[in-house]
């Protein structure tokens, strides 16, 4: 298949040059660069697939991962567990009984630990990755690689990756020289981070801290947003809903509601899910107590997520999305911010054309993108 990754990531460029110059809505210039993230991505397909888990300080990061994971493999408690980057990856060869753990310390030293249990495996990362361990201001990443066959997104090659809670840092009333340190560490893995999964918690979804960590880091890196422990937020009582399936959904949507006041996310990619549900769910087989808790449905967004850095999917993807972010322009101004953007996406075609995969989705799409608005 010919590589026109390089003309779309071109051709969006231009045009959220062309959107910024005619002061369309913010909302649409994000769109667009959280596409232009995931073009990158598609570019740099090859690196590993991390799958990064941000937010602040107990908002459940690691209990979410553990249900991922299908194991209480990441240390969870009362106060703020996780200090350094733990990455958790799959490894078809490995014995499922065992975990392999490297810590490595802030000079690139390596200590590996190979444990035969899943409580050791806790107790370790607790030990080296925790704020309730004794080590943890000397390591700087901990790798953890079992046989994870029970985690769908490990088996497609995901790294699922739990970040030190950073954003307080931000907060001038809070900073100090450790949550600086953190904070350095939370936006360092971002650069290599393939898939953002940003977590808030449904009782604390105001913090000013986290809303200027998210606008200026995970906004434009096209993050899906997970508001966490949705089970522990409650309507007001001006609300009287008996009906459970309703009151759920008045729930969920009253979360969503303020999610997009407070952090102007993308409703599209936000999602309610109870990690607390989940794990209950898990333990009493209850196959419906586990649907409701949408940690399955979180899981199929991040497997769909993982098949878009496929260049045939992900490019697909790309020029579906920008078709729709053209449409919610009046149809002159579409045709304005698009007119920079002419030169690659005529060159795209022209390569598609001659490669002969002009029947593809891809020139399809291109096709009608570029006959709507020339």
């Amino acid at each position: 298949m010919v590589d026109t990754s390089e003309f779309v990531l071109q051709a969006l460029v231009k045009i959220k040059e062309g959107c910024i110059n005619c002061h369309v809505k913010s909302g649409i210039i994000d769109n667009i660069s959280g596409t232009i993230f995931l073009v990158q991505k598609i570019r740099n397909h090859g690196a590993p697939k991390t799958i990064g888990f941000f937010g602040a300080q107990k908002r459940g990061k690691s209990s979410l991962i553990n249900q991922l994971l299908r194991c209480d493999l990441m240390p969870v408690g009362m106060i703020p567990m996780s200090s350094v980057v733990v990455k958790v990856k799959h490894e078809q060869a490995h014995d499922p009984k065992q975990f392999t753990i490297d810590v490595i310390d802030a000079n690139g030293s390596i200590e590996t630990h190979v444990v035969e249990d899943l409580s050791l495996a806790q107790m370790l990362l607790t030990q080296y990755g925790s704020h309730k361990g004794s080590m943890s201001n000397m390591i700087d990443t901990i790798n953890v690689t079992s046989n994870f066959s029970d985690s769908e997104i490990l088996e497609n090659e995901g790294i699922l990756v739990d970040t030190p809670g950073a954003e307080i840092a931000f907060d001038s009333n809070h900073a100090t020289e450790t949550n600086a340190s953190d904070a350095q560490r939370a936006i360092k893995i971002l650069s290599s981070t393939h898939i953002v999964i940003f977590v808030e918690r449904a009782d604390l979804m105001q913090g000013v801290n986290s809303k200027e960590f998210f606008s200026e880091h995970l906004k434009p890196m096209r993050p899906l947003s997970v508001i966490n422990w949705k089970d522990a937020y409650n309507l007001d009582e001006r609300h009287n809903i008996t009906d459970p399936q309703l009151l759920e959904k008045k729930k969920q949507s009253c979360m969503r509601e303020i999610m997009l006041k407070t952090y102007g996310v993308n409703l599209d990619r936000t999602l309610c899910v109870s990690s607390k549900e989940a794990a209950k769910a898990r333990k009493n087989d209850d196959k419906e107590l586990l649907t409701r808790s949408n940690v399955p449905e979180l899981e199929r967004r991040i497997l769909a997520e993982l098949r878009n850095l496929n260049p045939k999917i992900g490019l697909e993807t790309c020029l579906r999305e920008l078709q729709k972010t053209l449409m919610q322009l009046d149809t002159e101004t579409a045709k304005q911010v698009f007119l920079q953007a002419q030169r690659p996406f005529y060159v795209m075609l022209v390569m598609i054309k001659n490669s002969g995969m002009d029947n593809t989705n891809i020139a399809k799409i291109a096709r009608e993108i570029y006959e709507q608005y020339c």
